[in-house]
């Protein structure tokens, strides 16, 4: 299952809840990429933070803030996708170590 393309997805992250309950690989993974994509906004946020004395000011307006925002949002579901950092891939393979996801097709 891939995770939400839309970034207010509130019914699938509850989704995602409730198969972590099963604590099955697939449910550690995605949750493992909503987590990289909540840390490539944190990092694009930081980035326009730090870039705000070299705006000019001609854009500037609540709506601008907005639209960047959500911008930032869906490139960050983008790069999470993709799993650019493999923030996914480590969390998966933590969980198998400490033995906190059940094999599959297993009942425990």
């Amino acid at each position: 299952m891939e995770i939400s393309s839309d970034h207010y997805d509130f019914k699938g992250l509850s989704e995602l809840r409730a198969r972590a309950d099963s604590r099955s690989e697939e449910a550690a993974r995605e949750a493992g990429k909503q987590f990289e994509a909540m840390f490539f906004k944190m990092m694009l946020k930081s980035m326009r933070e730090a870039s705000e004395p070299l705006k000019s000011g001609l854009f500037d307006s609540a709506a601008m803030d907005n639209y960047t925002e959500m911008f930032d949002a869906q490139v960050s579901q983008a790069m999470a996708q993709r799993g650019s950092l493999g923030v996914a891939d480590w969390l998966v393979q933590h969980l198998n170590t400490v033995g906190a996801i059940r094999g599959n097709g297993s009942d425990d």
